[in-house]
């Protein structure tokens, strides 16, 4: 069982080394209860609330290429990433939380006539239209804050893209609200990085 032991250890040891070094060398760091191989960073919250677009290209600038919003895969790890965010000094001050990088595929605006339409409606409130963004996975039902979510608006506000608003309030609203991706409500960038490390699993 030693020599078992020792490679379970080893393993461990290079993941470990692996995730600490590629994160530092950006100014990121892995969340340990969360994977193998993903860099997180927060935008510096001082630079203020932005859109969509804006915190992906902070991603790009602050943290290379690669870097994109952050993108948690379950309920539980979007809990983890929240709490590691507010740790790293998200403020709690407002409706403002940190954008992710789900959005709806199909645009529903309103008509000429000012009216939203049934099949625009309908579009709003479609869950498996939202994937992460140029990607065809689609966004998890369990990530959705509550059974209002997507689509609660009639308004102009077309909203495609997805937040986790009021992080001063984890427990009453853990979970994804679609805002305006270029809209009034504005909020904070996270942002992750994949790379290959000996394991590239993220864990559930």
């Amino acid at each position: 069982m030693r020599p078992l032991i020792l490679s379970v250890v080893v393993f461990y040891l290079e993941v470990t080394v692996c995730e600490s070094s590629n994160c530092g060398r950006y100014g990121m760091e892995p969340i340990p209860e969360i994977s193998n191989g993903i860099c997180f960073g927060l935008i510096p919250p001082w630079m203020g609330k932005m859109t969509y677009y804006t915190a992906s290209q902070k991603c790009i600038k602050f943290f290379g290429r690669d870097a994109k919003v952050t993108t948690p895969y379950s309920r539980s790890e979007l809990k983890v990433i929240l709490h590691w965010a507010l740790k790293k000094g998200l403020p709690t001050d407002s409706m403002a939380g940190f954008w992710t990088n789900y959005m709806r595929d199909v645009k529903a605006p309103l008509n000429e006539e000012f009216e939203l339409e049934t099949r625009h409606a309908l579009i709003r409130r479609n869950r498996l239209l939202f994937h992460i963004a140029n990607q065809s996975f689609t966004m998890p039902e369990e990530l959705w804050r509550d059974e209002t979510q997507p689509g609660n608006t009639d308004d102009e506000r077309d909203e495609w893209c997805t937040a986790q608003k009021k992080p001063g309030e984890p427990a009453k609203f853990l979970g994804l609200d679609d805002f305006e991706c270029d809209g009034i409500q504005r909020h904070y960038a996270v942002c992750d990085w994949f790379f290959a490390c000996p394991s590239n699993e993220r864990n559930d």
